[in-house]
């Protein structure tokens, strides 16, 4: 009988506990992202979000893209450089040494008429001057301007660009900068402001200088927003055109040498869908092209840089191949055969519920924008992998409506080809029993008051049973002294 106070204290004790139960699990959240489609997780690469653009850095998302969509075959067969970019969904479809600097030869005409495009009228009278004519060498391509002779803006665009004047680059340059070299530094500050960062103009017509370079990429940039001038398809897709008489000469009748834009004089090379372009001849032979082309879904522009030409080996004037139209053919296929436009985030859709500790209610959030990607044919959303990161303190009551709270990326294979932010869809107040630690007092969140609660019952279970057990061992004590008591009486 003497273990029987002890015995009691103990049973006491798990008398309490097995009153406060087991407690629940911290975070009931659970993955609510079901699917079917096979896993491609695994190929998403191990990397954390840095601040940086995954879709860019790590992805095929704007002309800035450092991986393309499409890799493993090469695609093209001629070519030093290449790009094909979607620009309705800003995919970098395919690149081939992007960012390799190259002569550009006459490609430097397209910005030429950027310029002229932007800054001129091109219902304005030009006149030729003596200058213009003699900055271009006697044995360049000319459309043979004459000094004194006028003609519009626009028919001048048409004599470098379908013509492949390079007078009439010249006469175009004096008459928008006042001077060649006013011209060319125009040239070169509108290339930076473009993002252009292997570019360097020397002239406006394009012939060969050691120090006139380009990429594929720059290219590519020029190329679109020269897309965006009014008279951009009729000029760069125009085949044929014919100049009006003027003051000193007869109508000029031009041909184009863009081949994919010619259904008549060289239909093996017509493209139905290019929509414009220009090409070029290095001083070493090489072919260069940009043209830009479209259907009901897609829009591109494709540059090829230093394709390799064949010549016919017992006439050495007949060319075979020009590598240039060759190489572009396969790359526009590509693109309007294999791949299309896809919606791959929406505005408002909802990609999550969250829960706000602090808050009156839960939050539901979606991304901030609609998201377009060109995708291969036949690829879903369950192909798609979603990466969300939330950002500091963002789960944190008051949330208002827009307020942005993660960054989601979404994944096909192991590029990244979209990025954006993730706003609540809605509001989520204070919750009525929670004050912010900085207010000061006194009342705590609902998280906190269960806490609270549960530590009181703890607290109030472990003195009812030390209660129990001191009375039980006083009251066996006093039976044990009564005892002692009777035996000496």
């Amino acid at each position: 009988m003497k273990k029987s106070p002890v015995l009691a204290f103990f049973l006491s004790i798990v008398l309490c506990f097995g009153l406060i139960g087991v407690p629940a699990a911290a975070d009931g959240t659970t993955d609510p992202t079901e699917t079917t489609a096979p896993d491609i997780s695994s190929q998403v690469p191990d990397m954390t979000f840095d601040g940086t653009d995954a879709s860019i850095t790590h992805g095929c998302r704007t002309i800035n893209a450092r991986y393309p969509l499409h890799s493993g075959d090469p695609v093209i067969s001629y070519s030093d450089a290449a790009v094909l970019y979607e620009i309705n969904s800003g995919t970098m479809l395919y690149m081939k040494n992007p960012d390799e600097t190259m002569y550009p030869s006459s490609l430097v005409k397209v910005m030429t008429a950027l310029i002229a495009m932007e800054r001129g009228n091109l219902d304005e009278i030009v006149t030729v001057s003596a200058n213009a004519l003699a900055a271009v060498p006697k044995s360049a391509m000319k459309v043979k301007l004459q000094e004194g002779e006028q003609l519009t803006l626009r028919d001048l665009l048409y004599c470098m660009i379908v013509g492949s004047g390079n007078d009439a680059a010249t006469v175009i340059a004096e008459h928008i900068g006042g001077s060649q070299q006013t011209f060319v530094d125009m040239m070169n500050k509108r290339a930076r402001d473009l993002g252009c960062t292997g570019t360097n103009f020397v002239n406006a017509h394009g012939l060969h200088d050691a120090n006139q370079v380009t990429t594929a990429r720059d290219m590519a940039r020029i190329a679109m927003k020269i897309l965006e001038c009014d008279e951009y398809k009729d000029i760069f897709g125009a085949a044929y055109y014919t100049v009006p008489e003027t003051n000193t000469s007869a109508a000029r009748h031009l041909v184009t040498v863009n081949y994919m834009v010619d259904q008549e004089y060289r239909f093996s090379f017509y493209y139905s869908k290019v929509t414009g372009g220009r090409t070029g001849v290095t001083e070493y032979d090489e072919r260069c092209l940009v043209v830009t082309a479209e259907d009901e879904n897609s829009s591109f522009v494709g540059v090829i840089l230093g394709a390799e030409p064949a010549f016919d080996k017992k006439d050495p004037e007949q060319i075979i191949r020009h590598g240039s139209f060759e190489d572009m053919d396969k790359l526009l296929d590509l693109g309007f055969d294999r791949y299309s436009v896809n919606q791959v985030l929406f505005r408002g859709q909802i990609l999550d519920q969250l829960h706000v500790p602090n808050g009156e209610n839960d939050i539901v959030v979606g991304p901030v924008a609609d998201l377009f990607c060109t995708l291969p044919d036949g690829v879903t959303a369950d192909h798609l992998t979603n990466r969300v990161q939330m950002l500091s303190g963002s789960t944190e009551a008051p949330i208002q409506k827009g307020d942005r709270i993660a960054n989601v990326q979404v994944w096909y294979g192991n590029v990244c080809v979209a990025q954006t932010y993730v706003q609540a869809l809605n509001d989520a107040k204070v919750g009525q029993l929670y004050t912010s630690p900085d207010q000061g007092s006194g009342l705590f969140d609902a998280g906190a008051f269960s806490t609270a609660i549960t530590v009181l019952i703890v607290i109030g279970a472990l003195i009812v049973g030390l209660s129990i057990g001191m009375l039980i061992m006083r009251k066996m004590n006093e039976k044990t002294i009564r005892r002692r008591r009777r035996r000496r009486s």
